[in-house]
């Protein structure tokens, strides 16, 4: 199970805090924690130190992990964030415990002379979750592991500590590194392969790594989806006489209209709305953006969509997408 190699792999880094030199190490106080952004995975968090970068790559089925971690010593302890980037995701109830289950089992039975002290499973910022505690050695030497996993858009993410037994500060250490961790809005470069649809003059730049759909509906430009449940669709009214005045309208009666405002893609002003409504087929509500252009043959519009409680995550990708449009006259 390819899941028990990754947890497997994780072990081994953990190797690398007891062969770190003093000379580039500091106590892991709570005072020297301090927060760090990353847009690209859609996260913050307070490190004890600036933390380094891997990208571990899983092969082709399974996607890559994304993890950023930071060493102090006296006494010795690690702090990880690892971001799954897989093409396979989980949302099923069932599955998901399996999931979780199954990822501190991996950690245990990757790790040397482990004895799993607690796991609970529980919500972490809304978002199924568990929590564990386990103790094992690394080269021989007793260390506790804890750490948090979550679920988001059928993904985990897993926050880390392993820490040296005779660490008083542990605790608090572990409250606040947890604590700190806050949710985003991804934003990631678009891609460089631009979607481009000569005769109906649209083109626009679809956030890196989604999918392109086929259209089963004349009206529909483009569709582009990621594993989570998120997507872009781009329609063309093709009738001179729909605006987006008529659009809003159908929204307004259909979904209802949250907030409205307007950007401007390369230079042309664009109409957006907010919108959320269930979606019957999914079982979920879906939050959307519109974002109209009114042109000679029609209104073009962009629709952003996702599950309501992870729209923020691709909020700032969808204004991207929809300011790199460059649409007929």
């Amino acid at each position: 199970m390819e899941k028990h190699n990754f947890m497997k792999y994780i072990a081994i880094l953990g190797t690398i805090i007891f062969g770190l030199s003093v000379t580039f190490a500091w106590s892991a106080e709570p005072d020297h924690f301090r927060q760090y952004r990353y847009p690209d995975d859609g996260f913050e968090v307070a490190f004890p130190q600036k933390p380094l970068e891997f990208r571990t790559d899983r092969g082709p089925d399974h996607g890559h992990v994304n993890s950023y971690q930071a060493v102090v010593v006296n006494p010795v302890s690690q702090y990880s964030v690892f971001i799954s980037h897989s093409p396979k995701r989980v949302f099923e109830d069932a599955a998901i415990d399996a999931y979780l289950e199954g990822i501190v089992r991996g950690l245990t039975t990757a790790s040397d002379d482990a004895v799993l002290k607690y796991k609970r499973r529980t919500t972490f910022l809304g978002f199924p979750a568990i929590e564990y505690q386990y103790t094992h050695k690394i080269e021989g030497v007793p260390v506790i592991g804890r750490g948090m996993v979550l679920l988001v858009d059928g993904e985990h993410i897993r926050l880390s500590q392993i820490y040296a037994t005779n660490d008083s500060n542990a605790e608090s250490n572990f409250k606040k590194f947890v604590g700190s961790f806050r949710l985003m809005s991804i934003d990631r470069a678009l891609s460089k392969h631009r979607f481009d649809e000569r005769a109906r003059s649209i083109s626009f730049s679809p956030p890196d790594g989604w999918k392109q759909g086929t259209p089963k509906f004349a009206q529909v430009a483009a569709i582009f989806t990621n594993p989570g449940g998120h997507s872009i669709t781009v329609l063309d009214s093709g009738t001179p006489a729909y605006v987006c005045d008529n659009y809003k309208r159908e929204i307004q009666t259909t979904q209802g209209v949250q907030s409205t405002g307007e950007i401007s893609a390369r230079g042309r002003p664009v109409t957006w709305l907010k919108s959320t409504a269930h979606n019957p087929a999914a079982g979920i509500r879906m939050t959307s953006v519109h974002y109209c252009v009114n042109t000679m043959k029609g209104a073009v519009i962009m629709i952003g969509a996702a599950p309501e409680q992870t729209f923020f995550r691709s909020e700032v990708m969808f204004r991207n997408a929809a300011t790199s449009m460059e649409i007929r006259k």
